[in-house]
């Protein structure tokens, strides 16, 4: 009897162990196995107090910083990441007859939330407070119990464009190329979208309404996108990708100033300086009854170099006598890693990941090297609008210090400029990025 009630007893306190530790201390030193191999606890209660341990496993908090700041349950099943997102910038100008401003940029300082509810649920929450009007960027859930396919609801990026879809904090350069400006004013609406992936490719389709911050005032414009990849090649850090997008867009009537009520659309372009101003400006393009972007994208990475390029189709379709417009553009960059580290890409959304450095700064090494050139070009002109068309280079140095730590530097030349406020002119840039991201 007197063994049975220390027995008990002792079992007793090994279960407010583990409950009180909130930890697997017994999986750690064998306490639970030394015990039941001395007959101090019996087989039921090695076993009892094995299935509480597991129990606590899975519901125990774990923080890790290995992908920003991260709260889990022990099985990974329920997270909450806490993210930020600072880039500041400066700017400058080897202007060619006008004055272009230097100066500096708080280009992005976003917070965001993001993670797991169970296994078929995630969510992502993002503000952007660096703008002149602070807001939402993202803020949307994704089911993925429909087996095969995963579904969207909210404001998150249309599936269209490589580049576009690549994060912000893994662009090769300091800002996208000229189609990006054709792209951004739609880079993310709210709706519902459809995707699902392969081996090798994946496919996504949304239907949205108006981006966040419309302001005209009549009928809410609204669109659909679609995007195929597909990666003929795949084999360890080595891939080809292929891939095909359309975005067409009815846009919003406005009521406020036209009798009878219009809709229009305009496309403006920096020279891939977001401090620099719009050197191509299509102004209003009235009676505007839709628009569709057509993409094709080519890209290819062999170990430590890439190659990548998008071309990309513009279609205005008008009423009212006006004429129909077809507008082009296009880029196409050069990327290498000095330091051999190699781009992952990421087959599901068919897109690349950034660098992350073998050999961070402070550890082992000086982190990674990449170098890396860009053309293109952006032609708004057809039919009776002379908008004018923008050719520029760019070529850039990236230092990712750490994970989190990059500094960016980049040589923007306007190789060719016709039409607009600054026709004719062939100015440079010269500009450097801090980027805080984690």
């Amino acid at each position: 009897m007197h063994r049975n009630a220390t027995t008990a007893t002792r079992a007793a306190v090994l279960a407010l162990a583990v409950v009180c530790t909130g930890r697997p201390a017994f999986a750690d030193d064998g306490l639970l196995e030394t015990l039941a191999g001395k007959g101090v606890i019996d087989a039921d209660e090695y076993q009892q107090l094995k299935a509480q341990q597991a129990r606590q496993e899975r519901t125990a908090a774990t923080f890790s910083a290995d992908k920003g700041l991260m709260l889990a349950t022990g099985d990974g099943t329920y997270t909450l990441q806490f993210g930020v997102f600072q880039q500041i910038d400066f700017a400058a100008f080897d202007a060619d007859g006008s004055d272009l401003s230097d100066g500096t940029l708080l280009r992005r300082s976003r917070l965001a939330l993001g993670g797991k509810l169970g296994d078929d649920w995630q969510y992502r929450f993002q503000y952007e407070f660096a703008k002149a009007s602070a807001a939402i960027t993202d803020a949307y859930v994704t089911y993925s119990g429909f087996k095969p396919f995963s579904v969207t609801i909210g404001q998150a990026k249309l599936p269209f464009s490589m580049e576009s879809l690549s994060s912000a904090a893994g662009t090769t350069f300091i800002e996208r190329g000229l189609p990006a400006y054709v792209v951004s004013p739609i880079l993310r609406a709210p709706g519902v979208q459809l995707a699902r992936a392969g081996r090798r490719w994946s496919l996504a389709a949304s239907a949205t309404g108006e981006p966040l911050g419309d302001s005209a005032s009549g009928d809410e414009g609204w669109g659909l996108a679609a995007r195929a990849t597909f990666a003929p090649y795949v084999a360890g850090h080595r891939v080809v990708h292929l891939g095909l997008g359309v975005n067409w867009r009815k846009p919003t009537q406005d009521n406020s100033g036209t009798t009878p009520s219009t809709s229009a659309v305009a496309f403006t372009a920096r020279p891939e300086s977001n401090q620099a101003p719009n050197f191509l400006n299509s102004g209003s393009l009235l009676d505007t009854t839709s628009y569709r972007l057509s993409d094709a994208e080519f890209a290819t990475a062999f170990g430590a170099a890439s190659l990548q390029g998008e071309y990309m189709w513009i279609d205005v379709q008008r009423d009212n006598g006006r004429d129909d417009l077809a507008f082009k553009t296009w880029y196409a960059q050069l990327a290498y890693t000095l330091t051999g580290e190699t781009r992952t890409y990421n087959v599901a959304k068919g897109v690349f990941d950034g660098i992350k450095p073998a050999h961070p700064l402070g550890t082992d090494g000086w982190g990674a090297f990449e170098a890396a050139a860009r053309l293109s070009r952006l032609d708004l002109d057809d039919g009776s609008v002379s908008s004018g068309n923008e050719h520029d280079m760019t070529l850039g140095l990236s230092w990712y210090l750490t994970p989190y730590l990059r500094v960016n530097a980049n040589y923007v030349k306007v190789l060719k400029l016709d039409g607009g406020p600054y026709d004719g002119q062939k100015p440079s840039i010269y500009e450097m990025r801090v980027q805080l991201s984690f």
